[in-house]
């Protein structure tokens, strides 16, 4: 098994599955643990279509252990 990461790589994810337009991975800076944090985020294309509405959000970050940001990405989709 590998050692587990808050931020693990998209890239060879990325060509092993296929992304839906409009999802993205990013990181954000964990104050409580002082390092980032690797999630994917999905936008639908009305979202840029209507910058200025609002729509609902929804998170879900993997939270340790074994696994990834990326085991969760579908149930954005």
């Amino acid at each position: 098994m590998a050692d587990f990461k808050w931020v693990n790589s998209p890239i060879k994810w990325q060509v092993e599955n296929s992304i839906p337009p409009g999802l993205s991975h990013r990181t954000f800076k964990s104050e409580s643990m002082d390092l980032d944090v690797g999630y994917f985020i999905y936008r639908p294309e009305v979202c840029e279509k209507q910058p200025d509405r609002a729509f609902p959000l929804g998170f879900r970050l993997h939270g340790g252990g074994p696994g990834s940001e990326s085991k969760s990405y579908k149930l954005a989709t």
